[in-house]
């Protein structure tokens, strides 16, 4: 009985263990992979730094990125300002926004909201939505230049239009509120549930009182 209970011991402490072992074998597959993946990281950041130091514009926006957000490289947002000026200075619209918002928000560069409203502009004219909707911010609360809200739900319909959901979302509170559009006018009732459909929240959410200009990935919206 005595040898049948320790052979069960066994039997039930193997199966015990198993799991274990299986989990300390993943864990160092993982940890074996890291400095790989490091070294894929490193690899790619080179080949798109070559990129960008032979005036590649879309490169320029992209390695700005990573300097800013810290993803392949130590965070230097001196370093971000400077790519993201080179391709503004291109043309590409990326770039002029991400570089209006570093002077909107004080990254990298001393906060200067005449400057930031120049570079949204830039992109604006472009037709990128988040330039446009990012300068109707800095119209609606004057920032940078006179504040004029009927200007400001201009821009936020430009961007509204290419189906932005900040921008929709800023024009459904401008209707809601009756800012910078016709007194009695009843469109509010068809952009609303655009919005609303889209997933954003409008009028007094937190979505609306946050009134600082939008920033993203240059791969993203």
């Amino acid at each position: 009985m005595k040898l049948g209970k320790r052979g069960e011991i066994l039997r039930n402490d193997s199966v015990c263990r198993f799991p274990i072992v299986t989990i300390v074998i993943l864990l160092l597959a993982l940890f074996a992979s890291l400095p790989a993946q490091a070294g894929d990281d490193e690899d790619k950041t080179a080949k798109l730094l070559k990129k960008a130091e032979r005036g590649d514009a879309q490169a320029q926006v992209e390695l700005g990125w990573l300097y800013e957000s810290g993803k392949g490289v130590k965070t230097d947002l001196k370093e971000a300002v400077k790519w993201y000026r080179k391709s503004a200075e291109q043309g590409v619209a990326d770039g002029q926004s991400n570089l209006g918002w570093m002077y909107e928000s004080g990254r990298g560069v001393e906060k200067e909201y005449a400057e930031a409203v120049k570079w949204y502009r830039k992109a604006a004219d472009q037709g990128q939505a988040r330039g446009q909707c990012n300068l109707g911010v800095m119209y609606e609360y004057g920032r940078g230049v006179d504040k004029d809200v009927t200007e400001a739900v201009r821009w936020y319909r430009k961007a509204a239009e290419q189906g932005y959901a900040r921008g929709q979302a800023y024009l459904g509170s401008m209707y809601q509120t009756g800012e910078g559009v016709p007194k009695g006018c009843e469109r509010g009732a068809e952009v609303v549930p655009q919005i609303r459909r889209a997933g954003v929240r409008v009028g007094t959410s937190p979505a609306r009182l946050v009134v600082s200009s939008g920033h993203r990935s240059p791969r993203g919206p």
